[in-house]
């Protein structure tokens, strides 16, 4: 998976091509800190995007985390009307197939699952994306909705850098703030073929950027209007492959043990399922939580002799498991100033200030923890 999966998150709103079709667009152009220089540019890019009928490349990713650096490649390919490939380098990071009938999005990593929902006319009007911020730019429509609509209410900034030279070609260089403090530049091509060659991301102001993340991401290879065969877009689900539905969540796992032989069986709970489960499980908790409270707080006390009820304030209450029925309860207590700069003893974690007592769904106590404390369990 990406590392800075909250900078593509935000890049998403940003990074929709332009569209002359969307509504109000022009109201770009009534924006101060908005150069019209900027604005016909990315009109350009968006026409050029139009009049391909393939498209196929490699992205060069850097993702920047303190003093670590990441450095990845994605294959992409897209044929009209609505057929396209996203392929990361890293066996296990997620990937994208539509063969012009389904959209089949497979999950290495999570239990080797996929899922498949039926493709949209036009690969424009997809929206599910995943992969590189640059194929997301080139693969939607509607750029201006961000200047326009909802997320353009913060542009402080859309301005020309000039002229630069990136991979030896030449590119206009446009530049994007937004009241966040969020920095997005894009290099586009000059000339006949204004393509995206490069996009990075980062956080200017150093109070939004502790961490000093930033991201990178160059086309390293491309091709337009060449033939590709269909059989790069169909999807062949690998050996053990599970299929789960579309709008599901991350599995349940069960185990089970038969002569020494240990099975794993996945139990998928749909989105709007999920959603279900949490509503009844909060009003079971606001129905129980003065019971649970006070059974974790006699049992804590008497796991912790040096607490006292004046030292603790009641935090909440949280199902141990976020999906389904969970196997117990968290119940979370904050440490006032003057215990919590005494408690030391495992790992710097107690300065998180909060201890917890975990009960069964029935009320059973089943441990206490403090800091980075092994639970004590008792029945």
């Amino acid at each position: 998976m990406k590392t800075f999966i909250f900078l593509s998150m935000m890049a998403v709103a940003y990074c929709l091509p332009v569209s002359s079709r969307a509504a109000g667009a022009n109201d770009i152009l009534n924006r101060p800190g908005v150069s019209p220089v900027a604005e016909k540019i990315l009109r350009r890019m968006s026409a050029y995007y139009e009049t391909l009928h393939s498209f196929r490349g490699v992205v060069t990713s850097i993702d920047v985390y303190s003093s670590s650096k990441i450095v990845h490649e994605e294959r992409f390919a897209f044929m009209r009307p609505n057929r396209f490939v996203i392929l990361p380098d890293n066996t296990n990071d997620p990937r994208l197939y539509c063969d012009g009938t389904n959209v089949f999005y497979y999950e290495p990593f999570s239990y080797n699952c996929y899922a498949q929902t039926p493709a949209p006319a036009q690969f424009d009007d997809f929206s599910n994306w995943i992969g590189p911020d640059l194929v997301r730019m080139m693969a939607s429509k509607y750029w201006f909705d961000f200047f326009t609509k909802t997320s353009g209410v913060g542009l402080i900034s859309l301005q020309n850098r000039g002229k630069e030279n990136v991979n030896g070609i030449p590119c206009d260089h446009l530049y994007f703030q937004e009241t966040n403090s969020t920095v997005m530049e894009l290099w586009v091509a000059r000339g006949k073929r204004p393509r995206l060659v490069k996009y990075a991301s980062h956080f200017p102001n150093p109070l939004f950027n502790l961490q000093n993340l930033s991201l990178e991401e160059r086309v390293s290879y491309w091709e337009e209007n060449r033939a590709i065969s269909p059989g790069e877009f169909a999807f062949l689900p690998p050996t053990g492959a599970v299929e789960r539905p579309w709008d599901a969540n991350y599995p349940e796992v069960s185990e089970t043990v038969s002569n020494g032989v240990r099975t794993q069986t996945l139990h998928f709970v749909s989105n709007e399922q999920a959603e279900a489960d949490s509503r009844k499980m909060a009003n079971f908790i606001n129905r129980n939580q003065a019971r649970f409270q006070a059974i974790a707080l006699t049992n804590l006390l008497a796991t912790f002799p040096d607490l006292s009820r004046t030292n603790l304030t009641f935090v909440g209450v949280q199902p141990s498991a976020a999906v389904g029925s969970p196997s117990g309860f968290v119940i979370t207590f904050a440490l006032s100033n003057t215990i919590a700069t005494t408690v030391t003893s495992h790992s710097v974690e107690t300065a998180e200030k909060t201890v917890s007592v975990t009960i069964s769904p029935e009320g059973i106590f089943e441990g206490a923890s403090r800091g980075n404390s092994v639970s004590i369990r008792s029945k």
